[in-house]
């Protein structure tokens, strides 16, 4: 789920004071937009202050000396780990700005270094109220560093999940820094990571900031605060985002004996293991994880040895110090016929509930989106389709999509009456089932192909440019997401089936008689007649 919301301290807006001095404005990213909602302050250049001694000093140096001091009191690991992309922006003389690259990175800050940064500014500069404020230009230098130290990684480095170029773990026959279960993009079973389920993305507000702020506590000390971590709360609410988000965030910290997976994945591992003899080859590839990460908890029910054999992998895990992280529909006790024991495993650590978000978590996850794909949605319309959509974030993310997707397809200004006419039209779409194998009997037909060929693994231009239509119009007009679209298009994984999503989208904006078409094929899916 997208932004930081309410919950996070130290994000407050507004604007700085004339005397204030920092560098040239550097606008967000869209997904730095989408990890904090308030103005970005531009970072600062070497520009020069007098200070209380009459001495002319740049704000880089005066950074660098508080990070200095910071080494001494905290350690220079921790200064390297958590200071070492951040920034002074600005001093008016009353307040120090201090940017950070991310949202993650400020709230942790926030809650444990601050007190120290506060007592070395005010050792050099006089009494100060530090702010931290996420910095568009320092994200994006981060997220190129971090793709740098990914890309550096050795495979040996990545003991036995490294794939070789070209082998099983690639990506369109290219080798990568990810091991297998962790490669973004990778149809794994049916969770595959997504590249958009980022803590940076994540909105923390009161419906969920007591799972993201355990899973950052988790980050800082796996294994020894909330072992195990369960999150519990109903489906679409952002469980499985948070735990791939701590995934990536275990990798990219060099933990590196990490494996992240659904129940259902690890179910189908373990009875292969069974029939094909080789248990010991199932059980090393867990019991010396680092971390293991468990999502769809509640498929275990009424999974006697399935239960079992997880319950003495936990253990082993546990014992030897590592962490573990898991999220079900449901609580641990209400998951029918689980496991005593089990169910004690689970309870021992920290379980915690999401909720549905609000009506201000709503729109600010909407607004993320709208950042992130670059739409101009007017606000009163952002408002319609929050309100709209009380349930699931799936759903209102769903309803965005649907949105968006008709303005660029109408090509006219997304005003307030032409969301509700288009919400109305998903309800309408509902109530005359609009399906899968419409929509691809339709697209199919119009292309002379048949309705196997284009859920088939097809390369053929005609064929991939017909399934790539019917995709858009799956996404346009049904709930379904993108994994479920990707099960039902042959397999594929969710990026995809938004890569396919986006295409056409990009082609209705830029080919006049392909949004005809389009607009007409709606209409005849819409009415029931094809």
């Amino acid at each position: 789920m997208p932004v930081g919301g309410d919950a996070v301290p130290g994000a407050n807006g507004g604007s700085q004071p004339a005397q204030s001095r920092s560098r040239e404005s550097s606008q967000p990213t869209t997904e730095a937009i989408a990890a904090a909602e308030q103005p970005t302050l531009a970072a600062p250049s070497s520009t020069d202050r007098t200070d209380s001694l009459g001495a002319t000093t740049s704000l880089d140096a005066i950074w660098a000396a508080v990070l200095g001091d910071l080494e001494t009191s905290l350690s220079a690991e921790k200064v390297a780990r958590w200071f070492g992309s951040t920034s002074l922006l600005a001093d008016d003389g009353a307040v120090v700005t201090v940017g950070v690259p991310n949202l993650f990175i400020q709230e942790w800050v926030q809650q444990r270094y601050l007190g120290a940064v506060q007592a070395s500014v005010a050792a050099r500069l006089g009494a100060r109220r530090v702010k931290l404020r996420v910095d568009g230009q320092l994200y994006r230098e981060f997220r190129r560093d971090e793709a740098r130290f990914l890309e550096a990684q050795p495979l040996a480095a990545l003991g036995e999940n490294a794939p070789a170029p070209g082998r099983a773990g690639a990506v369109d026959g290219e080798g990568g820094p990810y091991p297998e279960q962790l490669r973004p993009g990778r149809a794994q079973a049916k969770n595959p990571l997504n590249d958009n389920f980022t803590l940076q993305r994540f909105v923390v507000a009161a419906c969920n900031h007591v799972a993201f702020n355990a899973g950052l506590e988790v980050l800082h000390k796996p294994g020894k605060v909330y072992n195990p971590l369960f999150v519990f709360g109903g489906c679409g609410l952002g469980k499985t985002h948070l735990l791939q988000a701590i995934a990536r965030e275990y990798f990219r910290h060099g933990r590196r004996r990490i494996r992240y997976l659904s129940c259902e994945s690890f179910t189908n591992q373990f009875v292969q293991s069974l029939r094909k003899g080789n248990l010991d080859a199932f059980r090393n590839k867990f019991h010396n994880l680092e971390a293991l990460v468990l999502d769809d908890v509640q498929i275990l029910e009424n999974k006697v040895k399935t239960q079992l054999e997880l319950l003495h992998i936990l253990d082993a895990i546990h014992g030897r110090g590592g962490q573990v992280i898991c999220a079900s529909d449901m609580r641990p006790r209400t998951i029918p016929n689980l496991h005593e024991q089990l169910q004690g495993r689970f309870i021992s650590g920290l379980v915690c509930k999401v909720e549905a978000p609000d009506f201000g978590a709503r729109l600010a996850i909407l607004r993320g989106e709208a950042a992130r794909v670059a739409v101009d949605v007017p606000e009163s319309a952002l408002h319609r389709i929050a309100d709209a959509f009380s349930g699931n974030v799936r759903e209102l993310i769903g309803a965005f999509v649907r949105v968006a997707a008709f303005g660029s397809l109408i090509q006219e200004p997304l005003t307030e009456d032409r969301v509700q006419s288009i919400l109305d039209e998903q309800v309408w779409n509902q109530r005359r089932g609009v399906t899968l194998d419409g929509i691809v009997e339709l697209v199919a037909s119009r292309f002379g192909h048949t309705p196997d060929t284009l859920r088939s693994r097809s390369r053929v231009r005609s064929v991939s440019e017909a399934r790539q239509l019917a995709i858009y119009l799956a996404r346009v007009l049904t709930e379904h997401s993108l994994a479920e679209l990707g099960t039902y298009f042959g397999g594929r994984n969710h990026a995809t089936v938004n890569f396919a999503f986006r295409r056409v989208e990009k082609r209705i904006q830029d080919e006049r008689p392909l949004g005809r078409e389009v607009e007409e094929w709606i209409g005849l899916l819409q009415s029931g007649s094809r």
